[in-house]
């Protein structure tokens, strides 16, 4: 799991990543937990991409669990298969993280037969398209005017900014996955520029 803490004008944001990919590289999922500076309060939302476009920003009341996790696959994700893949032509990433790696969660993954992408690397967030996302939405955010003061301003102003974010933005994440990837190889694994 790739953890870090970004300066977003006057928002944090604390980040916990999954990733979905499908037709190359093409579907990719996160929650991220979004500060207000002045209070410290938090807002955590679970959204996802892939090349036929944007799914929805849900928001998260609580530290997701394993629990959580598998109530979001099954209201979102499998939605989400059936509507842009029916069910073909994808794989469904996630990292190593606990919640994600949890047999329970595992178990629902054997039983609704969802196609995954096996031996992603951990830690790995120079190779995950939603990162990049997250950081144009970043940039969204901090450019609005004037800046979120309370949760509710904050979670209208990531629904918003969300919703404006262009299939050309994503399919150019998308289609910047080889170079990243031959680039980790020929540093032999370590970070790179991206």
């Amino acid at each position: 799991m790739s953890f870090g803490v970004m300066k977003v004008a006057s928002l944090y944001s604390r980040m916990m990543v999954q990733i979905m990919f499908g037709e190359l590289l093409e579907q990719d999922t996160i929650s991220r937990t979004w500060f207000l500076q002045s209070s410290m309060e938090g807002l955590m939302v679970w959204g996802c991409f892939s090349g036929k476009g944007l799914g929805p920003l849900v928001r998260v009341d609580r530290k997701m669990n394993r629990f959580d996790y598998i109530q979001i696959l099954e209201t979102y994700l499998l939605l989400l298969i059936n509507r842009y893949f029916s069910r073909r032509g994808y794989l469904f990433q996630h990292d190593n993280a606990p919640v994600h790696t949890a047999k329970t969660v595992e178990e629902w993954f054997a039983e609704k037969k969802i196609k995954m992408l096996a031996n992603w690397p951990s830690q790995s967030p120079d190779l995950n398209p939603i990162e990049h996302l997250w950081s144009e939405l970043d940039r969204r955010i901090r450019n609005r005017s004037p800046l979120a003061k309370n949760l509710k301003e904050l979670e209208t102003a990531l629904q918003e900014e969300w919703q404006k974010i262009s299939n050309t933005v994503l399919m150019n994440l998308i289609e910047s996955m080889p170079r990243k990837i031959e680039t980790c190889i020929a540093n032999n694994g370590w970070p790179t520029k991206y």
